[in-house]
């Protein structure tokens, strides 16, 4: 008996090692932005400078934004937000460069949430969006579709449908 369990034990602890080099090996080959890739759903990604990449990806409940450095093949973690719309080279009125346009769920006392929360305008590397660290607010983003110069989106990949479809989105 004793025997046994030794070699049932034995035999799955070969078992997860096998397993677990595969996945080490995977790993090692995969690149970091395909790893990206793989493990989110709904990417989109924009060209900022020659070999720097602003790549937006979709959760399950936010929506995280990465920059990508072709050079050196690093991807970085910027910041989370819950609705992403939109990168702006400039916008008139604004002295940063490379802006996006977003919203952040806001939840009330007691409970429940704003469904249609403002649209805030951030740097692109504040790492923590927020309430009080936005440059400004617009009430919709035709209000500023002639005063912003906006990054073209390149659709990466789409799995899903959007969670955070707002209505105040740039119809271009």
């Amino acid at each position: 008996m004793l025997i046994r369990i030794f070699f049932i034990l034995f035999i799955s602890l070969l078992l997860n090692t096998t397993y677990a080099q595969n996945n080490i090996v995977k790993k090692e080959f995969m690149t970091e932005i395909d790893f990206l890739k793989e493990n989110f759903h709904n990417i989109i990604s924009f060209k900022i400078e020659k070999n720097k990449y602003i790549y937006v990806a979709q959760g399950d409940f936010n929506q995280f934004i990465f920059e990508y450095d072709k050079t050196t093949n690093t991807v970085k973690q910027i910041s989370i937000v819950w609705n992403f719309i939109a990168l702006a080279k400039e916008c008139e009125g604004i002295d940063q460069k490379n802006i996006y346009f977003a919203q952040n769920k806001e939840y009330y006392l007691m409970g429940g949430w704003n469904e249609d929360p403002d649209i805030r305008i951030f740097d692109l590397y504040n790492p923590q969006p927020w309430h009080d660290n936005y440059l400004e607010i617009v009430p919709s983003m035709n209000y500023v579709g002639n005063i912003c110069k906006f990054h073209t989106p390149l659709l990466e990949k789409l799995e899903k449908a959007p969670i955070n479809k707002s209505s105040k989105e740039l119809n271009l």
